[in-house]
């Protein structure tokens, strides 16, 4: 049975004008059993107290003075507002109901005893739950408004405790309602948080574990390694931990330029492409960001929500009403959280599995860091493919510029050499600059386009009709095929016609192609 209560104690006298309260905290009942307080007496006997004395003294006069207005010094008819509850849960208290401005206090309890979801939000009822008053702190509500008048002592409470004393009337075990009600609305959002992380590590730690790709990758590293160490005390190892792949870019080529890392991807793209992308193993990069330690702490504070509703019902077998209005729900989030642990179970067996197949420690495993070694595997293939073909791409941009560069070297020599034939060319210094001689040369260029096509080849000197065939001024053969020139028998005048572009000359050609311009233009000087 509930602990008795104390019988309430009135004072002597009654003052005749309302007095300055003492703000203290009532007992609560379960508290007095064994108390001082139950050897005093119902009406006090002890000293002689001259209550007019105090009532001028505490009296609440002075307040009153006040609340005068500043003009006219009468008073603004604003009783003054009484505060019970502490400043905190008053203002929090405060705020929650201006959410509700268009409804009474009586209103807002009748939807929270029926546990009407759609007046109520989750932050709300949340907010409700943890500021929500004490019962004592009712009590001092309620003895307060027995001390006189209800309705005028009303209008000297603020919202906060007119909302308590309406809520814990009108609510029968309203701190079970609240707790009920909170775990009501946040079960579905708890569950779906828990749900899909629990799938994702049992899915994450099958693939790793079925992952053919990634098999033969570990063999591949295997190989290479006893291939590398061999003749050392690390060769002939039959297998090796996980951590070991997170090293193979610290391995680096005899020149350094290269690492271990590359040369796989090299040999994979050579060999086996379809091995550079672990596409098998989908869910292991979303894995690898999820913390078994979080899944495991929600899982254990949704238990222990849902123990600590299910013995507060049962614990208040009178409230047939509210019993009947949570025995759906309560028995439908049972069903759910006994999935979610059968699920919870998997997953664990699930991935110690997967962990001890890798050869490590499930007690000492978590999942961020066995799956982020798979992840960050993949993703150094990733970028070392991508370093390696954006190496490609500027080693073929680097080929490119060199040919250009050497092209432009070799047509610069080749111009150079034309221009050095040309002047040297007759005709070219009797009153014909070298200027003059390459404009015409390009007119004669010109005008053979429009001709039929003719064979250029290497060609001898000629000289007019009258000279034989093959003979010089000099009585002697010509042959200028060095120069690639040949001459064209005219009236009264000798023109020299440039062959196609010359090919690279090289130093060497350079020099003997202008002495052999010298001795042709003596030739044609001596005969002027």
């Amino acid at each position: 049975p509930p602990p008795r209560a104390l019988p309430a104690r009135k004072p002597r006298a009654v003052p005749a004008s309302k007095l300055k309260a003492l703000q203290w905290v009532k007992l609560p009942p379960n508290k007095v059993k064994g108390t001082i307080f139950e050897k005093f007496a119902p009406t006090y006997a002890g000293l002689d107290i001259d209550y007019k004395d105090i009532e001028e003294k505490f009296s609440a006069a002075v307040i009153a003075k006040k609340t005068q207005g500043a003009a006219g010094g009468e008073d603004d008819g604003k009783p003054k507002v009484m505060q019970i509850l502490d400043s905190k849960k008053t203002q929090a208290l405060s705020i929650f109901l201006s959410q509700f401005k268009a409804l009474k206090y009586e209103d807002i309890a009748a939807g929270i005893d029926h546990i009407d979801t759609k007046m109520f939000t989750l932050d709300q009822i949340k907010v409700l739950n943890q500021q929500l008053p004490s019962r004592e702190e009712w009590h001092h509500i309620t003895d307060f408004l027995g001390t006189g008048d209800r309705k005028a002592l009303e209008k000297q409470l603020g919202p906060a405790e007119l909302f308590t004393d309406a809520l814990y009337s009108a609510v029968p075990h309203v701190d079970v309602r609240l707790q009920f009600f909170l775990l009501k609305l946040s079960f579905d959002t708890r569950k779906a948080d828990i749900k899909p992380d629990v799938e994702t590590l049992k899915k994450a730690a099958k693939q790793v574990k079925d992952s053919a790709k990634f098999a033969k990758l570990i063999e591949l590293v295997l190989e290479l390694g006893n291939f590398l160490n061999f003749g050392t005390p690390r060769a002939g190892y039959g297998a090796f931990q996980l951590s070991t792949l997170a090293k193979l870019g610290d391995t680096k080529t005899a020149d350094n330029a290269s690492t271990l890392m590359h040369y796989i991807v090299e040999l994979l793209e050579q060999r086996a492409p379809d091995l550079l992308n672990l596409d098998d193993m989908p869910d292991v990069a979303p894995a690898c960001r999820l913390s078994l330690q979080t899944i495991t702490a929600d899982m254990n504070n949704l238990q222990k929500d849902f123990a600590r509703v299910e013995a507060a019902i049962a614990s208040n077998q009178d409230d047939t009403k509210f019993a009947q209005t949570a025995a759906p729900f309560m028995s439908r989030l049972k069903s759910d959280l006994e999935q979610i642990q059968r699920n919870f179970k998997d997953m664990e067996t699930e991935f110690a599995s997967a962990v001890t197949y890798y050869g490590e420690d499930p007690k000492s495993s978590q999942p961020d860091e066995f799956f982020g070694i798979f992840h960050k595997f993949d993703e150094s293939i990733q970028e070392t493919k991508k370093a390696a073909k954006m190496a490609a791409e500027n080693a073929e941009k680097n080929k490119r510029r060199e040919e250009a560069k050497h092209k432009r070297e070799a047509d610069m020599e080749n111009a150079l050499a034309q221009d050095i034939v040309l002047s040297f060319a007759p005709g070219s210094g009797h009153g014909e600059s070298a200027n003059v001689a390459r404009s015409s040369e390009r007119h004669r260029r010109r005008r053979r386009a429009d001709q039929p096509a003719q064979e250029w080849q290497h060609v001898r000197c000629t000289e007019s009709p009258a000279d034989e065939p093959g003979q010089g001024r000099n009585g002697g053969a010509t042959d200028c095929q060095a120069a690639r020139w040949r001459l064209h028998a005219a009236p009264d005048r000798h023109e020299i016609e440039i062959g196609p572009p010359l090919s690279p000359v090289r130093p060497i050609q350079f020099c003997f192609l202008a002495f052999l311009s010298c001795i042709v233009g003596c030739c044609s000087w001596r005969r002027y």
